[in-house]
């Protein structure tokens, strides 16, 4: 129980017992109180007791915590946060914003799924599949390459070029000019330009009925139908 002062003694009043007892246990009580008391020399200091600041909050510089290490990818701990979509760095960690970016770049570069003409749009694996269902095997092609479309496509091209290429030789040699940068309805046309006979018949028809006219020898006469002969008649 705490201790009850008596502050109006008077000269002549008696003590009694309950004053004695009750001074007794204020004594005592003192004598705990003061046994509980903090030295002003153990506050504040490492192994007393924390001290408060002016705002009622414990002073860092009393804590004794352990400083926190940097995180790794192995170790947990601090890491710094960085805006690069290049960085190689293995403790630092990604902003919002770099992986936005690199989403971007993303779609940017590959396009946005929904825009693929495929039945497929949830993802781009599922649309490769798709095309891949609906082009078939590489080994089927009659191609000699078949490591890829684009090398056998290549391999196309380079044949039809080349085969313009001849065409387009064999039509100069038939006296019209002709290139390998022609169309082939280009080449077409200068076909027909040829001339492969004598109105509308063949050299070879000519020679032939000439021959029957004439005997066996192949006249002068027969000669001079020829556009530019070449060969001296007998």
């Amino acid at each position: 129980m705490s201790y009850t002062a008596k502050t109006n003694w008077q000269g002549n009043d008696p003590v009694t017992e309950g004053d004695l007892n009750r001074w007794e246990q204020g004594i005592k009580d003192s004598h705990e109180s003061l046994s509980k008391k903090i030295d002003a020399t153990e506050k504040g200091i490492a192994g007393g007791i924390a001290t408060l600041d002016e705002n009622g909050k414990l002073k860092s510089g009393q804590l004794d915590i352990p400083a926190t290490p940097e995180g790794t990818t192995t170790t947990k701990g601090i890491v710094q946060l960085e805006d690069s979509t290049t960085s190689t760095s293995v403790t630092k960690a990604a902003t919002p914003k770099s992986v936005k970016d690199v989403k971007d770049g993303l779609v940017t570069q590959i396009g946005t799924l929904t825009n693929l003409n495929t039945a497929v749009k949830n993802s781009t694996v599922d649309a490769l599949n798709e095309v891949n269902t609906k082009v078939g095997t590489l080994s089927s092609l009659n191609t000699t390459t078949k490591t890829s479309l684009v090398a056998a496509v290549n391999e196309l091209f380079t044949s039809a070029s080349n085969g313009k290429t001849q065409i387009a030789s064999a039509i100069t040699g038939k006296g019209v000019a002709a290139s390998d940068t022609d169309t082939f309805p280009m080449l077409a046309t200068k076909i027909s330009q040829i001339t492969t006979g004598i109105n509308g018949e063949s050299v070879k028809s000519v020679i032939a009925a000439e021959t029957i006219a004439k005997g066996d020898r192949v006249t002068t006469e027969v000669f001079s139908k020829l556009p530019n002969p070449a060969i001296t008649p007998l």
